[in-house]
Formats: C-alpha cells, sequence, structure tokens
C-alpha cells in the first residue's frame, strides 16, 4: 500500500482493506495538523529528532506517524533524512490561504471522531450521532465549551476559503445595492465579494459575538464602513433591506421545516425584484457525487440537517414562497449557487 494506490487500487479486496484504514489517514493528517509540522518544516527541512525538539513530541512515536504520512505523499523524506513539505501539506500551514490545518484538527479531534464512531446508532434510531455521544446538539454544545467553538470557527473559515474565489467568480452582482448575509460568519465571503464590487454594502446578520469577530476582520481591510453588522435570530426574523438575501451553507444545517422557517423570514423581508441566493451542496441523484454524498453522511452524524438535491431544494422554496430559476455549480468545488426569485400572488 503506497500512494500510488491507496483508495485507487483496482484489486477488489486491497480497496476494501484500504477503505477500513481509512479513518487512520484522517488521524494520521489531523494529528500532523494538530502539532503543526507544516509550519515547523515552513523555512527549512528537518531531520527527525529536529522535529521532534520542535513539536514537542517522542521522537520514534514522530518517525512511525510521518512513516505513512510521506508514504501517501503528504510530506517528503529528502536523501539527508530531512522532513519537507509538499503541495498537500501546504494546505496545512496557518497562513496558507486555502489552509485546511483547523478542519483537519476538527474532523480527527474529539467532536469529529467520537460521533463517526455512533454513526450504527445514528442509523439505527435516526437521531443526531453527535447528540448520542455529547447528550446536546452541536450549537449548544458549541456554545458551553469555548476550546471547541473557537477551533470550530477556525475549521468553518477554512471551508469558506476553500471554495471562496470560485464562488465570488460566479455571483452575479447586477442591480444589486444592498446584500444580506444570513449566517455571515467572520466575514470572508462578504469581503470577497466586496473587494469585487465596490458598489455593492452588506448587511451581516449572525450572533453577536461572530460579527464582533466579523467587523474586527472587515475593519481590518478597510471594508467595514461599508457594513452593518446585526444581531439575528434567523428563526425569529431577518434584516430588511437587501436587493439580495445570501446563505451560505446555512439551510444544510437544518431539517425541513426549519430551513422554510429561515427562507419564509427572508421571504418576508424582501420586495418583488429581490433575489435569493442559497450557496449550498447540491447532490446528484445518479451514482456519482461521492463527496457530496458523505458530507450528506456528515450532516446526518452531527446535526439534523441534510445534504440536498435539486428537487428537494426547489420543493423547499416552492413551501417558502420562492420559485427556482437557476443552479450555477461553482468550478473546481462543491458549492452550487441556487438562485431563488419571490414567487407573484396573482
Amino acid at each position: 500500500m503506497n500512494k500510488e494506490n491507496f483508495l485507487g487500487n483496482n484489486n477488489p479486496k486491497e480497496q476494501m482493506i484500504d477503505f477500513t484504514l481509512i479513518s487512520l489517514a484522517g488521524q494520521l493528517v489531523g494529528v500532523a495538523a494538530q502539532l503543526g509540522i507544516a509550519d515547523k518544516l515552513q523555512n527549512q527541512p528537518l531531520n527527525i529528532d529536529e522535529l521532534a525538539v520542535n513539536v514537542a513530541a517522542d521522537s520514534q512515536s514522530l518517525y512511525r506517524l510521518m512513516r505513512p504520512l510521506v508514504a501517501l505523499g503528504i510530506f517528503k523524506e529528502n536523501s539527508n533524512n530531512q522532513y519537507e513539505l509538499t503541495t498537500m501539506s501546504e494546505f496545512l500551514l496557518s497562513d496558507h490561504k486555502e489552509s485546511l490545518r483547523y478542519i483537519s484538527m476538527l474532523n480527527s479531534g474529539h467532536m469529529g471522531w467520537q460521533p463517526q464512531g455512533a454513526l450504527f446508532d445514528c442509523v439505527k434510531s435516526g437521531n443526531s450521532a453527535f447528540e448520542t455521544i455529547f447528550q446536546t446538539d452541536l450549537y449548544r454544545h458549541l456554545r458551553q465549551n469555548p476550546n471547541d467553538d473557537a477551533l470550530f470557527g477556525k475549521a468553518m473559515h477554512n471551508l469558506t476559503n476553500i471554495d471562496l474565489n470560485n464562488i465570488v467568480e460566479h455571483f452575479n452582482p447586477d442591480n444589486i445595492n444592498t446584500l444580506v448575509d444570513i449566517g455571515s460568519g467572520e466575514g470572508g465571503l462578504i469581503a470577497g465579494i466586496l473587494n469585487k464590487n465596490p458598489h455593492i454594502t452588506a448587511i451581516l446578520a449572525d450572533r453577536a459575538e461572530v460579527l464582533e469577530a466579523a467587523k474586527s476582520k472587515l475593519t481590518q481591510q478597510d471594508l467595514a464602513n461599508r457594513c452593518q453588522f446585526i444581531a439575528t435570530d434567523f428563526f425569529q426574523s431577518v434584516p430588511s433591506g437587501g436587493d439580495v438575501y445570501l446563505m451560505r451553507k446555512v439551510l444544510h444545517n437544518w431539517d425541513d421545516d426549519k430551513a422554510i422557517t429561515i427562507l419564509k423570514n427572508c421571504r418576508s423581508q424582501m420586495h418583488s425584484q429581490s433575489k435569493l441566493f442559497v450557496i449550498d451542496v447540491v447532490v446528484p441523484t445518479d451514482d456519482s457525487g461521492i463527496r457530496e454524498k458523505i458530507r450528506d453522511v456528515e450532516m446526518m452524524i452531527y446535526l439534523t440537517g441534510k445534504q440536498r438535491t435539486e428537487n428537494d431544494f426547489k420543493e423547499l422554496l416552492n413551501k417558502a414562497g420562492f420559485d427556482l430559476v437557476n443552479i450555477t455549480t461553482t468550478t473546481g468545488a462543491l458549492s452550487s449557487i441556487i438562485e431563488g426569485r419571490p414567487q407573484i400572488s396573482h
């Protein structure tokens, strides 16, 4: 088993063996991320003893961790027995613009592996595996555990950056003056849109503590003066005044009833020419889309929501008073841009 054939072997038996090991591969990457190995190798190659000192780890155990990571092509060992970065491990750098360090740490840490280990119970009972393990839902757990909340926030920022450029490239700002971002997070997507479209102003709607971080980051980019920051419970109401209502990776967190409530609250604030843009995964209905379908299992494990097909979105929007008018698949990313328009009563 090596980087040439891991999960790509045509031998069914060997491929099945590889599948049984895939969770360990995720742990290897997550531990490397948590130790900050990529950061330590950013400026110079290090041998195993030097690396162990730099990350405060046991040298022999670290060597056994690095050996499969090298075999997978995630790190490289040169002729001097020193470890170096590869194109893949560059994505574990903390300061990489498309860093995956924190999402790797989240998925391999206790918030990741413990609920994943309860998937059997989830499938049998229909209940969230996260709630089975932690006896509370994900968002209540985050509010009660600041360290987990901080890691989760950084991980979600990683995910925003993965397809940010593709979303901004495909986002059509015609006839938009004010954009309302529902569940805006720390403002990564808004920053990209505002930088590209200097005529647009934005309203960020999220929890108060999240908006504080967003305001700080947007201030550093000299964009906060084009934004309003409105603390919002989107199950109760959303801000008014938008030509566009935007939601990125929000609806997939919730079941259909709650998703319809969010959409209806948006619809109630929209005029006849307003637009709705939902940025989310669209699950194929054929046998393609392995990543999209695994993402759906993630929703089943951690939350009460789901990833949806095109028809699912059409039905969801219709029940909330929208027509689905277009779906744009962004280049090289899982996300699609689902455009809705308010239904006109006759």
